[in-house]
């Protein structure tokens, strides 16, 4: 039975043919069919397109809005399967729903036919961009969600305007979301969650700064190898407000500072973070909430980490690094092991709340100090250098 109950499953729309083409001057509605195919010379009109099915809607040809109407695609217990492109006006909106089934481009020979509007919506059970080849999109908004297992988000956006990330992840085990930016605009992630999967995003060659900038992401679940998140943009830094995982987080800014709120919580394991050409330091420097809780973090800048009033840190351990001029400077909550801290040229300072164990610590640079300093506990200092004044101080404990 059809989605009004009807006998009728066999009841198909099928638009195919040389020339053959569905142009309206208003709106279009297609509702009720078991199976729409959309072919020929495809579907144009000025207002609204809305297609429903009781199955399976197959877009071989172009479906085009020409004056922001809004386009809606609903297939109940099918897929949506896009071979050609849906467009609409930069105004207008295009909504797809595969309430059972999945979303995919079925043509990965041709990646651009594009899913182009204003705010794109997809919600899916099963898959978007997984099956066959990712969803090419042109959109300044996306919203993008699974709810079933196995269930992975694959999004490929391209366009020089800036983009929104929002209410977007998913909800199933062993499902990623990944989301790719092509075309020079930035990316704002402002809500982005996992239960089980991880998160990708990779913002290629934004013109803005930041490239990237992120309110909310949380990958979490309890599968190993599907909790992790990663982001990458090659210009115009980052601002990481808060990014949280069960496992492994890993941040690399090309070009451009990485400024941080909170990265990682008592579940994540090792943290890295690279801003190749600029600093790393807190988002609001000298407030008092800890910036980066993890196991084992990696630092990595050319112009300092928590160069302003220090990075607060609950961690085990530390690799830093400073690859020209600048300083580090970090304050743990409790002990922390100082696996390897180098400067160039600057300062380290290390304040602690517990024991501090520093296995390799070397201050270049003229006249570069280094100051480890502990509240409670003591010290192991194994190898510590600088190129001017060295100061330990343990008020609770041995040296």
């Amino acid at each position: 039975a059809d989605r009004n109950g009807d006998n009728d499953a066999t009841s198909n729309f099928t638009l195919a043919g040389t020339g053959s083409e569905v142009n309206s001057g208003g709106a279009i509605t297609v509702d009720d069919p078991y199976d729409v195919t959309i072919g020929g010379s495809g579907m144009t009109a000025v207002g609204n397109i809305v297609i429903g099915a009781d199955n399976n809607i197959d877009i071989d040809a172009p479906v085009n809005s020409t004056l922001a109407g809004n386009i809606t695609m609903t297939a109940d217990a099918g897929n949506i399967l896009l071979s050609d492109e849906v467009r609409t006006t930069t105004t207008g909106d295009i909504t797809m729903t595969a309430t059972l089934g999945y979303i995919d481009d079925d043509d990965a020979a041709n990646e651009t036919e594009y899913v182009a509007g204003d705010t794109i919506t997809l919600t899916a059970a099963t898959g978007i961009g997984i099956t066959t080849s990712d969803i090419d999109t042109q959109g300044t908004t996306i919203d993008a969600s699974t709810t079933g297992n196995s269930a992975g988000i694959d999004i490929v956006n391209n366009t020089d305007n800036n983009v929104t990330i929002v209410n977007s992840g998913t909800a199933g085990t062993t499902s990623n979301f990944t989301f790719t930016q092509n075309g020079g605009g930035s990316v704002t992630v402002t809500s982005l969650t996992t239960t089980d999967g991880n998160v990708t995003i990779d913002v290629n060659s934004p013109s803005n700064t930041p490239g990237l900038t992120v309110t909310s992401i949380n990958a979490s679940g309890t599968t190993i190898g599907y909790r992790d998140v990663t982001l990458t943009t090659d210009n115009g830094g980052m601002v990481l407000t808060s990014v949280l995982s069960d496992d492994d987080i890993s941040a690399t800014a090309s070009a451009g500072d990485i400024t941080i709120g909170v990265v990682g919580d008592a579940g994540t394991n090792d943290i890295t973070i690279t801003a190749t050409t600029g600093l790393i330091d807190e988002i609001a420097p000298g407030d008092a909430g800890v910036d980066i809780v993890g196991d084992a973090v990696t630092l990595t800048a050319k112009n300092g980490i928590g160069a302003s009033l220090g990075l607060e840190t609950t961690i085990a351990s530390l690799d830093a690094s400073v690859t020209s001029v600048g300083d580090i400077d970090i304050n743990e909550t409790d002990g922390i092991v100082l696996t390897d801290l180098d400067t160039v040229d600057g300062n380290i300072t290390v304040d602690a709340g517990g024991l501090i164990t520093a296995t390799d610590v070397n201050a270049s640079g003229t006249a570069k100090d280094v100051t480890l300093t502990t509240t409670t506990g003591g010290m192991i200092l194994t190898s510590v250098l600088s190129d001017d004044d060295i100061t330990a101080t343990a008020n609770a404990g041995d040296i």
